[in-house]
């Protein structure tokens, strides 16, 4: 009976998260900021949240995830752990992205289902990219998303760019790191 309730309570927040992180933040932010602060505020809440909480995550399921590794390499098991996420949770809404290396300095992690909400919401892929910037820095690097990836040219050397490409049925985070 305890264990009924303490599910009860995980998926009330799991719905909680969703519907704030992918849903109503998105919806805000393009209504009053537009595309382009509407991307740059999403992707740097859904970071910061990430960020902080990450540590604590792996702590708490315990498990044995090298974060000494290259940052990049980290980001490869998201498919895994994702993958054992939607099995315990019973869950087919977790993001289950297929990470793919392009080069030592890009891994795109990427799907051939778009996400619910984007179509209507295009500000719904910040939401995806602030979540890899916010692992990122959580690992102690510096990363930055962004709205179109021609802005990395701006960047510093060492940092990690992060943007979305959407195509008619795909989904596609890139991560870079800038040399």
């Amino acid at each position: 009976m305890e264990d009924e309730k303490i599910l009860m309570v995980l998926e009330a927040y799991k719905a909680y998260f969703r519907n704030l992180a992918f849903e109503e933040l998105p919806r805000i932010a393009k209504k009053y900021l537009g595309p382009d602060a509407g991307f740059v505020e999403v992707s740097e809440v859904m970071a910061r949240a990430t960020a902080r909480e990450l540590p604590h995550l792996i702590r708490m399921v315990g498990s044995s995830v090298d974060l000494n590794k290259d940052p990049l390499e980290v980001l490869e098991l998201h498919y895994g752990c994702h993958k054992l996420a939607r099995a315990v949770a019973h869950d087919d809404e977790i993001a289950l992205l297929t990470p793919k290396r392009e080069g030592d300095d890009r891994l795109v992690l990427e799907s051939s289902a778009l996400p619910k909400n984007l179509e209507e919401n295009p500000l719904v892929a910040a939401s995806y990219a602030g979540v890899v910037v916010g692992v990122l820095r959580a690992l102690g690097c510096k990363a930055r998303a962004m709205r179109r990836p021609e802005l990395r040219k701006h960047m510093e050397a060492g940092t990690y760019a992060v943007w979305v490409e959407v195509g008619k049925d795909s989904f596609r985070v890139v991560v870079e790191r800038i040399r």
